[in-house]
């Protein structure tokens, strides 16, 4: 039974294959592919690939010179890096407060690429701007303390309640006592009050440095097809 006008518009005449979709059906508009992917030039790109192509480069401050990449020239030249560039004498102060931004060659000859590795990236108000790392404020405190003086100028101070990352330890005798002395005599016995600031904010004492969660992966910089 042949197919219904309808379908057969959509697949043709072929039974064999109902779900083949006619050519004339999905034209392809070339030029709005072409300006998007030149949208792309100087984006960071995800790749699974350890080996980055020709057509991409670490962003790692490295220099990209417009004779190998004329399409990277291309969009320079015509302002698609706005608000993005640093100019070659920027100071290395400058440099470190705008990590995120492409720096000019001193001759013209080329663009350095932003120093982007190790970094996290954020949608910000300051394109290009360094984040200087930072954590949560630590709090806590402690009360209740009561003094009393006793012999040989010993002080007993009986440690009362503690909260937030500070805490009392736990003591033998079941008292929270910490018993100074004055004069250079002997500590007898001690507790004192212990600080430990994941008791705040759980995520101190996992990494070794400030580290949200994360996971490691390679970018490129797409620079246009090469010369």
């Amino acid at each position: 039974m042949p197919f219904p006008p309808f379908f057969r518009r959509l697949f043709g005449d072929n039974p064999v294959k109902p779900y083949k979709i006619r050519k004339e059906l999905l034209p392809l508009d070339v030029d709005a592919v072409e300006t998007f992917r030149k949208s792309l030039i100087g984006c960071l790109i995800p790749t699974t690939m350890a080996t980055l192509p020709s057509c991409l480069g670490i962003p790692d401050g490295s220099l990209f010179l417009f004779e190998d990449y004329p399409e990277l020239q291309e969009k320079y030249a015509s302002g698609g890096f706005n608000g993005m560039l640093l100019e070659s004498t920027a100071t290395s102060e400058e440099k470190d407060a705008w990590r995120g931004k492409w720096i000019k060659h001193p001759q013209g000859l080329g663009l350095y690429a932003p120093r982007l590795q190790g970094l996290f990236l954020r949608n910000g108000g300051s394109a290009g701007k360094y984040n200087i790392p930072g954590m949560p404020n630590i709090a806590g405190g402690f009360w209740d303390l009561l003094s009393s003086s006793g012999v040989s100028d010993v002080v007993y101070t009986t440690m009362g309640n503690a909260g937030g990352a500070f805490y009392v330890p736990y003591h033998s005798s079941g008292n929270d006592v910490a018993t100074i002395t004055t004069n250079g005599k002997k500590v007898s016995d001690k507790d004192g009050i212990g600080l430990d600031a994941s008791r705040s904010n759980s995520e101190y004492g996992a990494q070794s440095t400030v580290m949200p969660a994360s996971v490691d992966m390679i970018f490129g910089l797409y620079l246009g097809t090469s010369a």
